[in-house]
């Protein structure tokens, strides 16, 4: 009975013993097998897992930016979180209005006076003597007036002599384009020197114009002519102002 029991308990030691065997030996089958298929490999998803890991990380940063940002857009610009602001208000004690004045005392009746006022004679003066004035005559005499002309002075000497235009080259020019020889003295062999003086005027016209020694022969009316149609003169200067000057022009006839 012992060595049944012995053998037994041998028998399962040894039945004990293969079980191990073939659960250690199965363990390693389907470690092997783990190994083996690249499905159940964990070093070759690493790389991936960690990248997801890394992108989550980065998610919930940004969705916390995100977060902070539209809470603060949601303030409006120039709205104030008036829990901050809260200041403690004084009561101000309002003034008092004056009180209106009284109303006047109500009038129940009015009192009507039978007295008219008095009206006082005025009394009327006598109309005042107002002595009449002279009458005026209606046309008065007028007396004639004489006129009194100034007569500039004629100066025969000035600081500034007058001119002709031109110098005097065209002064004589004039004359001889000008001044004609009588036919009559030229055939009489008549001929000399015709004295002629004129007045040049401050605005350069020529006045006064008289023969002081003549020849006759018609030789001093054409040198009046002649003088009579010149034009106005650059006038003569005295102390800066125009001025009246004399002058003595001779003009000679000859036979060649």
């Amino acid at each position: 009975m012992f060595k049944l029991l012995v053998g037994n308990l041998m028998n399962g030691d040894n039945v004990f013993g293969k079980n191990h065997a073939v659960e250690n030996t199965a363990q390693n089958n389907v470690e092997m097998e783990y190994k083996k298929n690249p499905f159940y490999n964990l070093e070759r998803k690493k790389p991936m897992l960690l990248f997801a890991g890394l992108m989550g990380a980065l998610a919930l940063t940004l969705a916390a930016f995100e977060y902070r940002t539209a809470e603060i857009r949601d303030v409006h610009p120039g709205v104030l979180d008036m829990q901050f602001l809260e200041e403690e208000i004084i009561p101000v004690s309002k003034l008092k209005a004056p009180p209106p004045p009284p109303p006047p005392p109500p009038v129940d009746h009015f009192v009507i006076s039978d007295e008219l006022p008095e009206f006082y004679e005025t009394e009327i003066l006598e109309p005042l003597d107002i002595p009449d004035f002279p009458e005026m005559p209606e046309v008065f005499e007028i007396h004639d007036v004489e006129e009194i002309i100034h007569e500039l002075p004629v100066y025969d000497f000035a600081e500034v002599m007058p001119s002709f235009p031109g110098g005097e080259e065209a002064l004589y020019r004039y004359l001889g384009e000008v001044v004609k020889y009588p036919k009559e003295a030229l055939r009489a062999g008549v001929g000399g020197k015709v004295y002629v003086v004129f007045v040049v005027n401050p605005d350069g016209t020529i006045t006064d114009i008289a023969i002081e020694h003549g020849v006759g022969w018609g030789l001093d009316e054409e040198v009046l002519r002649a003088v009579a149609g010149m034009p106005a003169w650059n006038p003569g200067k005295q102390g800066g102002h125009k001025v009246a000057v004399r002058l003595r022009l001779p003009v000679g006839f000859g036979q060649r």
